[in-house]
């Protein structure tokens, strides 16, 4: 879409849009107008051509250059490999555009945000990822160009540890299997319990020896008596 200053005194303009840099126009607009928008764009250069007219007739054409880049990067390549000993991750890479360039790259991994590689950061095509959790992962790559295009490629790499998951659950599994602490407080209640019981038992146990006692004498003393 173009927009340009429209001068009081023009009545009409004329306007071209093609891949030629001096192109004087034949198409006319009247009365004037201020903006126009066009999709029929090829890949490249192309250019905007526009003149005016008022009472003292058409004045020159103005020649407006624009770069088109419709098409993606080239498919590329992606290469990941787990740094031994390590939870780093080495990405090899080599996109090209020819358009109008390559502008950055952008890496998502499992689905998170974007990080977003400047080209000075690709060394020797490669880029290393650090710090990475342990665990099945996958990464996607995105190539832009200047004009905003971009191609994917996806990858996936293991790191191997444990995953903060299994960490929760073999923590669970332990305090399940671990012995269970001695309840001092359980067993000095326990203990008072069992002592109080001895007693009463002990006291019902001698009552009832003494009424036996008590019995035996009595029947003694009745036969001494008789």
């Amino acid at each position: 879409k173009f927009i340009w200053e429209l001068p009081p005194d023009v009545t009409v303009v004329r306007l071209a849009f093609d891949t030629k840099p001096e192109t004087v126009p034949t198409t006319s607009y009247d009365p004037a107008i201020n903006e126009k928008e066009y999709d029929a764009l090829v890949d490249g250069a192309m250019y905007i051509h526009l003149r005016y007219k008022n009472d003292g007739g058409w004045g020159p054409t103005t020649h407006r250059k624009i770069l088109v880049d419709r098409t993606p990067p080239e498919p590329f390549t992606l290469d990941v490999s787990p740094v031994a000993s390590t939870t780093d991750v080495q990405l090899k890479f080599s996109a090209t555009d020819t358009p109008s360039g390559l502008d950055r790259h952008e890496l998502v991994v499992d689905g998170g945000n974007a990080i977003k590689i400047p080209l000075s950061e690709v060394k020797d095509g490669g880029y290393v990822l650090s710090s990475q959790e342990p665990g099945d992962h996958q990464v996607t790559v995105k190539a832009y160009d200047k004009a905003g295009n971009y191609t994917p490629v996806d990858g996936k790499y293991k790191i191997e540890g444990e995953t903060p998951e299994e960490i929760v659950a073999r923590l669970a599994r332990e305090a399940d299997e671990a012995p269970k602490p001695t309840d001092w407080g359980l067993i000095a209640n326990i203990g008072q319990l069992a002592f109080i019981a001895f007693l009463i038992g002990y006291l019902w146990y001698e009552r009832k020896s003494f009424r036996r006692e008590k019995y035996t004498a009595k029947k003694e003393a009745d036969e001494l008596r008789d």
